[in-house]
């Protein structure tokens, strides 16, 4: 009965571990998909927009940071609580980064510029958790595909909002 139990706690806690780390991925599509934009029109306001959103991003984060698979095992355990323990200090460096823009006298596209560098950064180690975890890296590395040209494009965005707001 114990054998069972492991193999049920480890299957748990992987699949839990796979779920969050999917999800938040798409929490962050959202983040940068709609929170780039907001910096620079203001709709949706985008303090509290990024700060809801990165609540909820960091909740998840938070998951991957207490998921003790595979059981038993404290080496792997370790290299688990190392990698989510990077991966939120990069989303919380991404986070600031992103609300810095909102206070800051530079140009928006100085600060998205450091704030495109640490998402890639962020997408990165997302990855290399990924990994340890048996889940599908295509699909990180898809959304960071997807991503990183909004960043690009917020030039030409901000240029065409300030033209029309005049």
């Amino acid at each position: 009965m114990v054998e069972l139990t492991t193999a049920t706690s480890n299957s748990s806690e992987l699949l839990l571990a796979q779920l969050a780390c999917a999800k938040m991925v798409g929490l962050l599509k959202g983040v940068v998909s709609i929170g780039l934009p907001a910096i620079v029109t203001g709709v949706p306001d985008p303090r509290p927009f990024l700060q809801d959103q990165f609540r909820v991003v960091t909740s998840f984060a938070i998951v991957l940071h207490t998921v003790s698979w595979p059981v038993g095992n404290v080496h792997e355990i370790l290299r688990l609580r190392e990698k989510s323990g990077k991966l939120l200090s990069v989303l919380e460096d991404f986070q600031r980064q992103l609300l810095a823009t909102l206070n800051s006298s530079e140009p928006i596209l100085t600060n998205l510029r450091l704030a495109q560098q640490t998402a890639s950064a962020l997408f990165d180690s997302i990855g290399e958790y990924a990994n340890l975890i048996q889940l599908d890296c295509a699909v990180i590395a898809n959304a960071k595909a997807t991503l990183m040209p909004i960043f690009d494009a917020m030039e030409d965005f901000e240029n065409a909002h300030s033209s029309s707001a005049r």
